[in-house]
């Protein structure tokens, strides 16, 4: 009587999973993709699990109708900064990068969509280095004339006791001139705690101050005081403009003019990195009179930075 019941479990036991192996996408989600907010809520609701997120990942990659981001490696993109030291133009460097996004890529069309994302960057590198990039003297014209457009004024190191020094002024005089010249933009101001001996003084509270001193509307105004470098003024600009800015997708970096290439670079590489729809379409220079020049090999080294956000917080 015994065996008869086990052999009974065992049987409905055996029914019940053959059942639930049949069971396909259109029976969880009424389709057959997990569309990327499916993806993620199907990550969150079981983080005990640690095969989790390689079910989902192997669920998208085998439905060629999702729109899935593309991704390339972090040690694929410092690889490429590399060679883009060594070669210093954009095709030299896609020919070398070439081979190891094919070696990662799984099909023709997620290799071009690499290339292509590859290939933004570094193009918009090649110009960035280009004589005549750097606006200096008159304020480009015929930009947005709305609040789609963000006036990005980057700070500069303050004094030991937290005062404003001259170089920071300049800029922010450049910025007010744009300002005035676009009355509908936001203005952005970002930096940290840079003043040795009062840290908890932030670069862009006292950007902003001098800012409504001489004029413009607080209103207009965004703050992001956490960045101490030039990297991570565009990774925390970007998160706060994304997060409670979204009308914006504009931006007009106001620097010094040495600083222009490399900080319109590292903005605009970070934006297509990561799949921003934020853009930088112009720059406007002050001239500080500092004879600070930036090289490829400088440009490389603040873009391997990002590659710790782009690893740890952005693109898991």
């Amino acid at each position: 009587m015994m065996k008869d019941l086990k052999k009974t479990i065992s049987l409905i036991l055996s029914l019940s999973l053959l059942l639930l192996s049949g069971c396909s996408s259109e029976d969880v989600t009424g389709d057959d993709t997990l569309v990327p907010d499916e993806v993620s809520d199907v990550q969150s609701s079981d983080d005990t699990d640690s095969d989790s997120s390689t079910t989902v990942e192997s669920i998208v990659s085998t439905d060629s109708s999702s729109e899935e981001i593309p991704f390339i490696p972090a040690d694929i993109w410092r690889a490429a900064f590399d060679i883009y030291e060594k070669k210093c133009n954009a095709a030299d460097t896609l020919e070398e990068v070439r081979p190891l996004l094919e070696d990662i890529a799984e099909n023709d069309e997620e290799l071009n969509a690499d290339m292509q994302i590859v290939q933004a960057v570094f193009s918009y590198w090649d110009r960035a280095n280009e004589n005549d990039f750097v606006n200096s003297g008159d304020i480009p014209s015929a930009l947005p004339d709305d609040n789609s457009l963000c006036i990005v004024i980057l700070g500069y190191s303050l004094s030991p006791n937290g005062e404003v020094r001259d170089e920071l002024m300049t800029r922010l005089d450049a910025g007010i001139e744009a300002a005035i010249k676009y009355p509908n933009a936001y203005v952005l101001v970002t930096g940290g705690g840079t003043a040795l001996f009062a840290p908890e003084i932030k670069e862009a509270d006292k950007m902003a101050e001098y800012l409504i001193q001489n004029g413009i509307d607080p209103s207009r105004i965004i703050v992001e005081n956490e960045s101490l470098s030039t990297s991570e003024n565009a990774v925390y600009s970007r998160r706060l403009l994304e997060s409670s800015y979204p009308q914006i997708s504009d931006l007009f970096i106001v620097t010094s003019d040495y600083h222009v290439p490399m900080a319109s670079h590292i903005f605009e590489g970070w934006f297509i990195m990561t799949n921003s729809d934020l853009r930088v379409i112009s720059n406007y220079a002050c001239h500080p009179g500092n004879p600070t020049t930036f090289r490829i090999k400088d440009q490389v080294y603040w873009m391997e930075e990002l590659l710790i956000f782009y690893t740890k917080e952005e693109c898991q």
